[in-house]
């Protein structure tokens, strides 16, 4: 009576109506159930593993033998980490809704994966592809073992690394050298995004805006040259390169490899599309700055109200830390793609792209919020200090590049 009621359950989301008879061995007409042709399902938690066994993304010995463990971790989408003992686990991925913009980004991200195994220097910075469920919009991914965000990594260490800041500048660069060599054909089932960030053409908010978000609005147009500086982004964006679209730390996994040495891996590919490379560059140098800021904020080394520009000339003056990380990023990329930046106003340019990601992370930390935090004061702070200023920080930031293209007489 068990193994019926589990089974019979189950049917919708694993098994075929013959396969479900062979268990029961009984004599039922296909017609008995109706709610075989019910919608795709959702999967949760009490679901999934009989969905993973159903395609053989998991063994019935697995199951029975205990290794087998799900925790979710969603955020915008239905996401399961499923460990297996000691061997390589599973992320699963599924949308949320089944409106017509999400499938388009599920879409999106499936034809990633499959572009990619075409072009193994890109393929070898995603993880594994085990499955893509195009009826129920899932994808079945490696769980990256012994993996972390490189958020994780750094705040479990405490500092920069500067392992790791060259670790992922190769790696983005790596990703864009090999996606001027790719096409996506017009005749490809998924759209590929080819619009500019929204944020780059913002002039208020909703009228449902929470109380933080409302604090943020208020404080932009205080400060108009945040609205100026984002106009003027938008004025630079070039559409002519595949990029990620939301590179930032935490859609950056650290891992050690078969030899135990660090590797990266990039996730989460639904901003995927064609737009312009400094923003992916922006994202990783903006998240150094939230590091920077967020960690001095739980070291309590804030006041209640703190200026970035108190903050700036400290960091000035200490040998290491966010300067050291900035040029270390930029220089390493250029390095790998072979650009130079042949005047200051390209740095200046980059900063700006910087300050409009920094725009875009702080209303994603203030939306729900009923007041602005500390951290994203200071966060939008920074972003209208770059738009107000750029050049002095390119000089803070950047003196090495700056030297080296006011020297240069040739372009390249």
């Amino acid at each position: 009576m068990f193994v019926y009621e589990l089974h019979r359950s189950a049917l919708p989301q694993c098994l075929s109506l013959h396969r479900f008879k062979a268990v029961l061995r009984l004599p039922i007409q296909v017609d008995f159930f109706p709610f075989v042709t019910l919608p795709p399902m959702f999967l949760t938690s009490t679901n999934l593993i009989h969905y993973l066994t159903s395609h053989s993304l998991l063994s019935l010995e697995e199951v029975v033998d205990g290794d087998v463990s799900v925790l979710a971790a969603g955020r915008r989408n239905r996401n399961y980490r499923v460990a297996r003992g000691e061997r390589s686990g599973l992320f699963v991925k599924q949308v949320k809704a089944m409106d017509s913009a999400s499938l388009d980004i599920f879409n999106a991200e499936i034809a990633v994966y499959r572009k990619a195994t075409q072009h193994p220097q890109w393929s070898s910075l995603l993880p594994r592809l085990y499955f893509a469920d195009t009826q129920r919009y899932v994808l079945v991914l490696d769980l990256v073992h012994q993996s972390e965000s490189i958020t994780q990594y750094c705040w479990r260490i405490g500092r920069f690394s500067n392992l790791v800041n060259k670790l992922l500048a190769q790696a983005l660069a790596q990703f864009h050298h090999t996606a001027d060599l790719v096409e996506f054909e017009a005749h490809n089932s998924a759209p590929i995004r080819r619009k500019p960030v929204w944020i780059l053409e913002v002039e208020d908010f909703p009228e449902d805006a929470s109380k933080g978000a409302k604090s943020m609005l208020a404080y932009m147009k205080k400060h108009p040259i945040i609205f100026k500086g984002l106009k003027s982004v938008r004025r630079m964006w070039r559409c002519d390169q595949l990029i990620h679209g939301d590179m930032k730390w935490d859609n950056c996994l650290i891992y050690p490899d078969e030899a135990k040495q660090a590797q990266i891996k990039i996730i989460d590919w639904e901003l995927f599309g064609y737009g312009d490379r400094r923003w992916d560059l922006a994202g990783l140098l903006h998240s150094a700055l939230l590091f920077w800021i967020e960690y001095q904020n739980s070291q309590a080394l804030l006041t209640t109200s703190p200026l970035i520009e108190e903050l700036l000339r400290k960091e000035r003056e200490a040998p290491a830390g966010v300067n050291s990380t900035m040029q270390t990023l930029v220089e390493t990329y250029a390095q790998v793609c072979n650009l130079n930046f042949q005047t200051p106003d390209d740095l200046i340019e980059l900063l700006q792209f910087v300050a409009a990601r920094l725009v875009l992370t702080t209303y994603e930390g203030v939306w729900k919020e009923s007041a602005m935090p500390t951290s994203m004061s200071l966060i939008l702070q920074l972003a209208r200090f770059i738009f107000e200023d750029p050049r002095r920080l390119v000089e803070q930031w950047f003196p090495n590049l700056v030297d080296a293209a006011n020297g240069r007489t040739d372009h390249v």
